[in-house]
């Protein structure tokens, strides 16, 4: 008979459970570094704003105001 085999008993436990977290932390990793390069293209004032026009959220003589307004900012740095 198999008495006393059970393969969760004695050090098994403790072996899943470090298998569970060296594979947590692999994702976590890969979740991170790959989340980052999502998060570092930044969209410029200038490209907001064309799209607001193209989505006709601006008028061309808001769009014309506004973008001299970024001009300026970008200028006066």
């Amino acid at each position: 008979m198999f008495i006393g085999s059970c393969p969760l008993t004695g050090y098994a436990p403790l072996g899943l459970l470090f298998l569970f977290l060296l594979l947590a932390a692999g994702a976590l990793i890969f979740y991170r570094s790959h989340g980052k390069e999502e998060s570092d293209k930044r969209i410029s004032s200038s490209e907001i704003l064309d799209k607001k026009l193209a989505r006709g959220e601006v008028t061309e003589k808001e769009y014309k105001r506004i973008k001299e307004m970024i001009e300026a900012r970008q200028h006066g740095r």
